[in-house]
């Protein structure tokens, strides 16, 4: 199921929302925005991270350039559509500009200029180790599907680099059995260490090929 949502005009040219398919929710959506006389305004993917309490969090949230002006967006109404399928996503409705005091702020201002650097970032890795605390579903799957021994061998060559040693493994294996952890919280341990900071390497998102929990 195709769902999914336009939230706001930004002023420095973004519009702004979310989109995902209920059934490959770890798969980049690929979106378009027109206006109701069907002229594209935008595409892209929806494939930023989102940490919001609706449908959309997660990496879902696209961030797309309008092709016009985004002052002139204002009293036009816009559609989300899936840009493979050409199903649309969202009716048609206006869309509010962001708030002046938010990071979307209007262009040539102080805001403008956080705005910009809230948009400068990497969608195909972490941004923080908290966002895989969302995948605690996945992580169960992965574990009952492949065993114990083999998510926490994965989670050292996700995370590390390199093959689980003995000690670790034994540790992190007793203690998902006994529920002493959670299957995020072994790759939350893992970040934390001070072998995970001296890489100073960010991991995969997991809609990346290199994402190894699928």
């Amino acid at each position: 199921m195709l769902i999914g949502k336009i939230e706001r005009l930004c002023g420095s040219g973004r519009i702004v929302g979310w989109a995902l398919d209920t059934h490959r929710p770890l798969q980049p959506m690929p979106v378009q925005v027109r206006d109701a006389r069907h002229l594209l305004i935008a595409s892209g993917l929806a494939h930023h991270y989102r940490d919001a309490p609706d449908p959309g969090a997660g990496w879902h949230e696209f961030r797309l350039l309008s092709c016009i002006e985004v002052a002139k967006l204002k009293r036009r109404k816009l559609s989300l559509w899936h840009a493979d399928s050409g199903g649309r996503i969202a009716r048609s409705r206006c869309i509010p500009m962001a708030p002046v005091s938010s990071v979307d702020g209007p262009a040539d201002g102080p805001a403008d200029r956080k705005d910009a650097e809230h948009f400068i970032d990497d969608p195909t890795t972490l941004d923080a180790p908290e966002q895989l605390t969302r995948l605690t579903d996945l992580f169960r799957r992965y574990q009952q599907q492949r065993g114990i021994e083999t998510f926490v061998r994965c989670c050292y060559a996700y995370v590390l680099g390199r093959p689980a040693d003995p000690a670790g493994l034994c540790d992190y294996a007793l203690q998902l059995r006994t529920r002493a952890l959670e299957p995020h919280e072994v790759l939350l341990s893992l970040m934390s260490s001070v072998e995970f900071r001296e890489r100073r390497t960010r991991l995969p998102a997991p809609w990346c090929a290199a994402f190894p929990f699928k």
